[in-house]
């Protein structure tokens, strides 16, 4: 199994508030977050909120089916508090893989991308899911420690939605070499508070690559908005998966979209899982 991971800024942008982590112990391992723009020291907190997944994997109350990001946010809360930093420094989104026994378990809180290739396919990849929240306003774990914030967040989606407290989730479907269609995207809705969660047999799979909501911020000339389906079949366009091969592919596509004067407006931030 091969593992790498990576984050970028977006065009214009010192500081990155994505961040990404992977490793093997106790079992491999894969890790994004997203911090929130309009908050403060989310760089800091989006790193705080991967290394207390981390944390958590390694702890006695982790149970492999049930990633539980309640015990993830309160822990990452306490050395947030330690740190003096702001409350808000934890809003980020979380998304993690790991591999037990045969089989991936996937989890994705808030927005993002999990992105999916079985051994048998010939495109890039097989099928990827991602999560739409109304106003680009995701749902952060860091309500959970706060019950005002919360509130005022089913509040403003009730507003949004009609008293419907739901969210969008699709499911898009690549297309082989050949150019042959798959099936539709595949929309749905769901309660906006409950994580996206699969389980994938190992020897089933290719990758599985977990990615920031940055991959649907790619601008070019005359405004022309990149489709999401473009960027996914370029990062997952890699040669080979020798060494950083996903830090190798994600520079090689930066500088190749630069070219043509396109850039991400948001940063970008990658972790993989490739099985042997």
């Amino acid at each position: 199994m091969k593992l790498d991971s990576c984050f970028r800024s977006a065009i214009g942008k010192e500081i990155c508030q994505d961040y990404s982590l992977h490793g093997e112990s106790p079992f491999p391992f894969i890790i994004v977050s997203d911090g929130c723009s309009s908050s403060e020291q989310v760089d800091v907190g989006a790193r705080i909120l991967c290394h207390s997944a981390h944390k958590y994997l390694t702890s006695d109350i982790f149970e492999p089916d049930k990633f539980n990001g309640e015990e993830v946010i309160n822990y990452a809360k306490t050395i947030s508090q330690d740190m003096g930093l702001s409350d808000y420094a934890l809003d980020a989104t979380l998304l993690i893989a790991y591999c037990i026994n045969g089989v991936i378990r996937v989890f994705m809180f808030g927005d993002g991308y999990v992105i999916v290739k079985k051994k048998e396919d010939i495109g890039p990849y097989t099928w990827a899911t991602t999560r739409h929240y109304y106003g680009n306003a995701p749902y952060y774990l860091n309500y959970l420690t706060s019950p005002e914030r919360k509130a005022l967040y089913k509040d403003s989606l009730k507003h949004e939605t009609g008293d419907e407290l739901s969210i969008t989730e699709t499911i898009r479907y690549s297309e082989d070499e050949s150019g042959v269609n798959r099936p539709e995207p595949k929309i749905s809705t769901v309660v906006y508070d409950v994580p996206f969660s699969c389980g994938l047999l190992s020897d089933e799979v290719d990758f599985v690559m977990l990615a920031s909501d940055g991959i649907s911020s790619f601008f070019g000339p005359k405004n022309f908005h990149v489709p999401d389906f473009m960027i996914i079949n370029d990062i997952c366009s890699f040669k080979n998966s020798t060494g950083s091969f996903v830090k190798r592919r994600t520079t090689r596509m930066l500088e190749e979209w630069k070219k043509t004067m396109t850039f991400n407006y948001d940063d970008v931030a990658f972790a993989i899982m490739k099985m042997e």
